[in-house]
């Protein structure tokens, strides 16, 4: 089978192939670790304000607001609706 023109590989790399290596080599990637901590600290953030996690921890939150300020957290950063927020809390048992 014969591939297309745009299937085939190329010797030479792509004109922003550098640029992305050279992002990559300046903002490593997240660990696992990192990416657990930081959706666990703030979800608690958004859900339980009352837990007040960050008193006497503050090379725990100095750690998480850094981490926090990265572009890839927060364009994925949760919201809390106000009305979905209601409607959960009318729905729960009790």
């Amino acid at each position: 089978m014969i591939r297309g023109s745009y299937a085939r590989w190329h010797a030479s790399l792509p004109p922003w192939m550098p640029m992305a290596r050279a992002v990559a080599d300046f903002a490593p990637a997240p660990t696992i670790g990192e990416l657990s901590v930081a959706s666990a600290l703030g979800y608690l953030d958004l859900r339980f304000e009352e837990i007040a996690w960050r008193r006497g921890q503050a090379a725990l939150a100095a750690w998480f607001d850094s981490f926090a300020a990265r572009p890839s957290m927060q364009s994925t950063a949760p919201t809390l609706c106000p009305t979905s927020h209601q409607q959960e809390m009318d729905h729960e048992p009790g």
